[in-house]
C-alpha cells in the first residue's frame, strides 16, 4: 500500500511540474494573430503570400484565413493532442513511438522535442510532401513536448517515455514507418482542420504580404510586435498591354513593386524596338524598348528596357493614373526610407523588388542583368543626359544617382499620381491661376462627384513646391458640388506657386491636379498718355502686363491716325499711324492700340522712359525660356507649345483641340503674360479677326517692306514666328531696358 502511494505520489509531481512547465512556456510564447483587409479599389483578399525575408520561408494564406506567427523556441501551447493534425502511436511508449501529422504545404519542416525543463533536446529540418507525414521517435524515460512546424501549420504533442535503454532522444524516418503508420490511419483520416495559416516567426523578424485581390496586388512590410490587422491599399495599376502589377507604399508615395514590361504607349501606340544588337548612338531621338537579349522570357520577370526619349514621349507609357518617377520623387523616396531606419544597402527595402536588369548600351550590347539593376527618371541633366537611380553587387551596395546618356536602354519605375481618387472619395478638378497680380491671384475647382459621401469641406491649397496639401497654405470655401472660386492672397511677388483644388468627405481628401503661375513683379509703369502698365517678370526679362495704348511718342508728340479709321494707306511709303480697333476707344481700353511699324520704328519712341519695343531675339528668348521650364501645355520641354501659357484667360473665341488657346481657357496664361486677342488692321484700312488672334510687332526688320512679328491664334498650341508688311496695324508689348 505504501508503494502504491509513493507510486501515486511520484506521478502526481511529475505531472504537476509537466503542467508547471506548460503554463510557464505559454506565458512567454510569442504567438500573434494577423488579419487581413482591403480598402480602396477592393474591400476582398483573395490570398496573401507571406514571405519571412529574415528566415527566407514563403507561405500562403488563402482567403478568410488568418495569419498565426508561431514563436520556434519556446511556444509549446496546444500540447494536448489533437485527433485530426498530430497523433502518437504509442504513447507512453517504452520503446519507440509513431507520430503521425499532417502537413498543410510541402517544403520545409522543423521538428524539436523539449524537455520538461523547457530545453530543446533534439531538432530536426527535413523536407516533406504536402499531405500526411509520420516519423518514428525514441525517447528516455521522462515527460516530453514535441513541435512540428512547417509552410503553414504549426502542431505540439506531449509524450511520455517509459523505460528504455536510449540514453538520449532520436528522430528518424525509417522506411517501414509508412506501413506501421498504416494502422494508426484506420482509426480515423489526418485532415487539416484550422482555419488559421502557422508560421514560424521570432521577435524582430521583417515579413512582407503580398495582397491580392482579382488583378490588384499590394505589398505591405511589417516587423510585428502584437497582434493586428494589415489593410492593404488596393489600386488599380495596369498599362497598356494589360499587364498588372503588385504596388507598394512607402510613406506618401506608392510605386510599382516591378519593372514596367509595356510594349505600348498609353493611347495603344507601339514603342519602337531594334534588331539585336543594332548601334543606335547616332540617331537623334531613338524611342526604344527592348527585354534583355531580345528573348521575351525576361520580360515577366524583368521587365523591358527604354531608352530615355520613350520615357519622356508625350504618348506616356505609364499606367493609367501613373507616371515615370522624376529625379525629385527618387530623391523623396530614398529620404523616407533613411529616415524610417531602412538601409539602402543589398536592396532598396523590402517589397520594392530591386529586380537588377542590367542595360541595353546605345551601342547595342546587353549587360549585367543580375548584377546591377538601372531606373530612369523622367528629369533630364542636359541636351544628352537624364538622371537615372542604380544599384550595383560589387560591394557597392548602396544606391547612386547619375546622369546617363538618353539613348541607354534602361528600366523604368512609376509612381502614381497623387490627385488619383480613392474609392469613395471625391473627384474634381482645379482651375488655372487667373487674375494674377504682385501678391494675390485667383483660383477654384469643380467637383464633380462627392464619391457618396457629404462634401465637408473643398477649396484650394498652395505652395512654391509642387503638389501642395491642405498642410500648406489653403482657402475654406464651402461644401457641396460645383464649381467654386478661390481668392489666393498675401503671396509673393514674382514668386512661382502651385496651386490645386481640394475637397474632403468622410473617406478622405481628394486633389485635383497641379497648376502653375507667377505672380507678377512689384511695381508698375507708366506711359507718356499717363497709362498704368503692371508687369511680369519671366525668366531674365520683365515685360509689361498690357498691350501699349499711348497715343504718343515719349517726346509729346502725337501718333498719327486716319480718318475715317477704314482709310487705305497702301500709297503711302512710310505710314506712321495708331488706331484703336475699328476706332472704338473701349477696344483700345480693353485691348490696347493697334500701330504700323513705321511708328514703332520711330525715333521719337514709343515705349514708356525706360522700356523698349521688344526685339526679335528678345521675342525668341522669352520662347527658349518657356519651352525649357515646362510651360508647354503637356509640360513637355521641347517643340513650342506655349501658346496657351501666354494667352489670358478671357476674351479669346472657343476651340475644341487639345492644347489650343481656346480650349477651356481657364488652363491660359501660366506665365502671367496675360496676351489679349486685339485683332489687326490691314493696309487697305479692314480691320480683322479681334478675340480671335493676337501679332505683336518686333523691333527687327525683316526687309525693306516687312518686319518681324509674333502671333497668337484661339486654335493653335504655339507662338508662330511671322513677316509682315510694315503697314499692318499689330498690337505692342515693351521690355524692360537691361
Amino acid at each position: 500500500m505504501t508503494s502504491m502511494k509513493k507510486i501515486f505520489v511520484s506521478h502526481f509531481l511529475i505531472v504537476a511540474v509537466f503542467l508547471m512547465l506548460f503554463i510557464s512556456l505559454k506565458s512567454y510564447a510569442i504567438d500573434y494573430t494577423i488579419t487581413f483587409a482591403g480598402k480602396n479599389a477592393s474591400d476582398m483578399v483573395d490570398s496573401v503570400i507571406v514571405q519571412n525575408l529574415t528566415k527566407g520561408t514563403t507561405i500562403t494564406v488563402p482567403a478568410g484565413n488568418g495569419l498565426t506567427l508561431k514563436d520556434t523556441q519556446t511556444s509549446l501551447d496546444q500540447l494536448s493532442e489533437n485527433e485530426h493534425t498530430v497523433r502518437v502511436f504509442t504513447n507512453a511508449t517504452r520503446d519507440k513511438s509513431i507520430v503521425l501529422f499532417f502537413a498543410k504545404q510541402s517544403g520545409s519542416t522543423l521538428i524539436n522535442v523539449f524537455g520538461i525543463d523547457g530545453k530543446k533536446l533534439i531538432g530536426i529540418n527535413k523536407d516533406l510532401s504536402a499531405g500526411e507525414n509520420s516519423f518514428q521517435l525514441s525517447l528516455p524515460k521522462g515527460i516530453y513536448a514535441i513541435r512540428i512546424v512547417g509552410n503553414g501549420y504549426s502542431y505540439a504533442a506531449k509524450v511520455i517515455g517509459q523505460e528504455n535503454a536510449k540514453s538520449k532522444p532520436e528522430i528518424d524516418f525509417p522506411g517501414n514507418v509508412a506501413s506501421i503508420s498504416s494502422k494508426i490511419r484506420e482509426k480515423a483520416p489526418l485532415r487539416s482542420s484550422s482555419s488559421t495559416t502557422e508560421m514560424l516567426y521570432n521577435e524582430g523578424d521583417h515579413l512582407l504580404f503580398k495582397g491580392v485581390s482579382g488583378n490588384s496586388k499590394t505589398i505591405v512590410t511589417d516587423v510585428p510586435t502584437q497582434s493586428k490587422t494589415i489593410t492593404f491599399n488596393f489600386v488599380d495599376c495596369t498599362d497598356a498591354d494589360n499587364n498588372h502589377y503588385a504596388v507598394l507604399q512607402i510613406g506618401a508615395q506608392i510605386w510599382m513593386a516591378e519593372n514596367l514590361k509595356t510594349t505600348k504607349y498609353r493611347n495603344g501606340e507601339s514603342l519602337g524596338t531594334t534588331y539585336a544588337h543594332k548601334d543606335i548612338s547616332e540617331e537623334l531621338a531613338p524611342k526604344y524598348q527592348w527585354v534583355y537579349n531580345l528573348y521575351e522570357g525576361y520580360a515577366s520577370k524583368y521587365g523591358r528596357l527604354y531608352t530615355w526619349y520613350a520615357v519622356n514621349d508625350s504618348r506616356n507609357l505609364a499606367p493609367t493614373g501613373w507616371h515615370v518617377a522624376s529625379d525629385e520623387e527618387w530623391t523623396t523616396l530614398e529620404n523616407n526610407l533613411v529616415a524610417n531606419g531602412n538601409d539602402l544597402t543589398n536592396n532598396i527595402t523590402p517589397g520594392f523588388s530591386d529586380i537588377r536588369a542590367g542595360y541595353h548600351s546605345r551601342f547595342g550590347q546587353f549587360e549585367s542583368i543580375n548584377e546591377w539593376g538601372y531606373w530612369w527618371s523622367s528629369t533630364q541633366s542636359n541636351a544628352t543626359d537624364a538622371f537615372m537611380r542604380f544599384l550595383r553587387t560589387d560591394n557597392y551596395f548602396f544606391l547612386n544617382r547619375y546622369p546617363s546618356f538618353k539613348s541607354d536602354g534602361i528600366s523604368v519605375r512609376c509612381v502614381r499620381d497623387d490627385n488619383t481618387p480613392v474609392l469613395g472619395a471625391p473627384i474634381l478638378s482645379t482651375t488655372a491661376a487667373n487674375n494674377i497680380k504682385t501678391t494675390s491671384a485667383t483660383s477654384g475647382g469643380i467637383i464633380t462627384s462627392d464619391g457618396g459621401s457629404a462634401i465637408t469641406v473643398s477649396g484650394v491649397c498652395w505652395n512654391t513646391s509642387p503638389n501642395p496639401t491642405t498642410a500648406n497654405s489653403k482657402t475654406t470655401d464651402g461644401t457641396g458640388l460645383g464649381g467654386f472660386t478661390s481668392s489666393i492672397t498675401d503671396l509673393t511677388a514674382n514668386t512661382p506657386y502651385y496651386v490645386r483644388a481640394y475637397a474632403t468627405n468622410s473617406v478622405g481628401t481628394s486633389y485635383g491636379s497641379d497648376e502653375f503661375f507667377t505672380t507678377l513683379s512689384e511695381g508698375t509703369v507708366a506711359d507718356i498718355d499717363g497709362n498704368i502698365y503692371h508687369t511680369v517678370t519671366i525668366g531674365t526679362q520683365t515685360w509689361m502686363v498690357e498691350n501699349l495704348k499711348t497715343t504718343k511718342y515719349s517726346n509729346g508728340e502725337s501718333i498719327g491716325t486716319t480718318t475715317p479709321e477704314t482709310k487705305d494707306i497702301s500709297g503711302e511709303s512710310t505710314p506712321k499711324y495708331q488706331w484703336a480697333y475699328n476706332g472704338d476707344e473701349s477696344n483700345a481700353s480693353k485691348y490696347g492700340r493697334l500701330y504700323t511699324w513705321f511708328a514703332v520704328n520711330d525715333g521719337r519712341n514709343l515705349a514708356p522712359t525706360g522700356w523698349h519695343v521688344a526685339s526679335d531675339a528678345e521675342w525668341t528668348t522669352l520662347e527658349n525660356y518657356l519651352i525649357a521650364n515646362g510651360y508647354n501645355y503637356d509640360g513637355t520641354t521641347t517643340g513650342n507649345k506655349i501658346a496657351k501659357s501666354l494667352a489670358a484667360t478671357t476674351d479669346w473665341y472657343s476651340y475644341s483641340e487639345t492644347g489650343t488657346i481656346g480650349d477651356d481657357l481657364t488652363k491660359n496664361n501660366t506665365s502671367g503674360f496675360s496676351a489679349l486677342p486685339g485683332g489687326c488692321r490691314y493696309t487697305n484700312g479692314t480691320f480683322y479677326n479681334i478675340s480671335g488672334n493676337g501679332t505683336w510687332w518686333s523691333s527687327a526688320e525683316l526687309v525693306t517692306t516687312g518686319a518681324w512679328s509674333r502671333t497668337l491664334f484661339h486654335g493653335c498650341n504655339n507662338l508662330l514666328r511671322y513677316g509682315y508688311p510694315k503697314s499692318y496695324g499689330f498690337s505692342v508689348r515693351c521690355v524692360r531696358d537691361y
